[in-house]
């Protein structure tokens, strides 16, 4: 029985997932990074993250080459990233809430953000799973804090479609919510 593509696609996109931005840099220090919605713990003991690289991306000999990455969870008023870091475009890390302190690089008033280690890499089909093992929650310890103060949560971005180019070519990241 063959599946079709589209279908597929259309019918993962109804699970509301959080958006997320996953940078490194190459081994010239240039900046890397794509959105990512596929994301999720994997493991308490040792602290292990996945996150998925379509196959197809321009990021991907990076990812495929690094030893160190960044996820930043983004808020939910950060939608305007998620579209600029689906994109292709070179001049994506060029916006003020991009923060490229120290070896990685991560979005300024995000959720939380993760830095890992590689842990390890599996192509899947058309996609590149990547095990990143957690190396500190310093940052996010930073946000709890900012949290306490402000009395509430942050609140994720969260979509139930794709976030892709084509949603940056129209100028809207359709069915992004936040919660």
């Amino acid at each position: 029985v063959r599946v079709d593509p589209v279908s597929f696609r259309d019918a993962m996109a109804r699970y509301p997932t959080g958006v997320t931005v996953v940078t490194t840099r190459g081994a010239d220090g240039v900046p890397y990074g794509f959105t990512a919605s596929t994301f999720c713990s994997v493991s308490l003991e040792p602290p292990l993250i996945l996150v998925c690289l379509a196959r197809r991306a321009a990021s991907l000999p990076a990812f495929r080459a690094c030893e160190r990455f960044a996820v930043s969870i983004l808020h939910e008023d950060q939608a305007d990233l998620a579209v600029r870091f689906a994109t292709r475009r070179r001049d994506k890390f060029d916006v003020e809430e991009i923060l490229h302190d120290g070896p990685l690089i991560s979005v300024r008033d995000a959720v939380a953000v993760i830095d890992c280690r590689m842990y390890a890499r599996h192509d899947a089909g058309d996609h590149m799973i990547i095990l990143g093992s957690v190396i500190s929650d310093v940052r996010a310890k930073v946000l709890q804090q900012r949290v306490r103060n402000a009395g509430e949560k942050p609140k994720a971005l969260l979509t139930n479609e794709r976030v892709d180019s084509r949603a940056a070519q129209h100028q809207r990241v359709p069915g992004i919510r936040s919660r």
